[in-house]
């Protein structure tokens, strides 16, 4: 389970830079230079893995973080394709050149945001289902002990398990002690 932990991190970190990348590069660059590529596509890989493994014990740790930073990132993803579609539009040619660019910028930032509002609803999702189903995060309560006969949690004021029917060892010497104490015997 442990190796699978790492891979999903390693896999996901992957998807991570590729996203930081098409972010960064549709805000800053028209035509990215090589460098820029390498550094955020493998610098965004390396921090993305590195922050989802760190401190996690259990794979749905893991799957949690990577939900969250894939909302985030799905979320940045909105503002980029806007920024993409501004920098497509071509204002230098004649007036049917223009407003075709403008329709085509529209629709591309129009697709972009819906995309990104779909990938960020669906990253919350899965960061619901994951805490959902997460029976490993539960803190123990501290008003619950374990049955003497099934191992399962019960009420420390409970008589009676309600997981097998056994009544609790407490219950039984606090009884038989009040009879004791009135001279009945059991």
């Amino acid at each position: 389970m442990k190796i699978l932990k790492y891979i999903l991190a390693f896999l996901f970190g992957a998807f991570a830079g590729l996203f930081i990348y098409l972010d960064l590069a549709a805000i800053l660059f028209r035509d990215p230079p090589v460098w820029f590529v390498l550094t955020s596509f493998f610098g965004g890989w390396g921090l993305t893995t590195y922050w989802v493994l760190r401190g996690t014990k259990t794979l749905s740790e893991m799957l949690a973080r990577s939900f969250l930073v894939s909302a985030i990132l799905s979320f940045g993803f909105a503002p980029a394709t806007l920024f993409l579609a501004t920098k497509s539009v071509d204002t230098g040619g004649s007036d049917a050149e223009v407003i075709g660019s403008l329709i085509g910028g529209g629709l591309v930032s129009g697709f972009g945001i819906t995309i990104s509002l779909l990938f960020t609803f669906l990253s919350l999702v899965g960061y619901g289902l994951v805490k959902l189903f997460n029976r490993e995060n539960r803190v123990p309560d501290s008003n619950l002990v374990a049955c003497d006969f099934c191992a399962e949690p019960v009420r420390k004021a409970a008589k009676k398990c309600r997981h097998c029917g056994e009544f609790l060892q407490s219950v039984k010497s606090e009884t038989s002690e009040a009879l004791e104490e009135r001279g009945l015997e059991r």
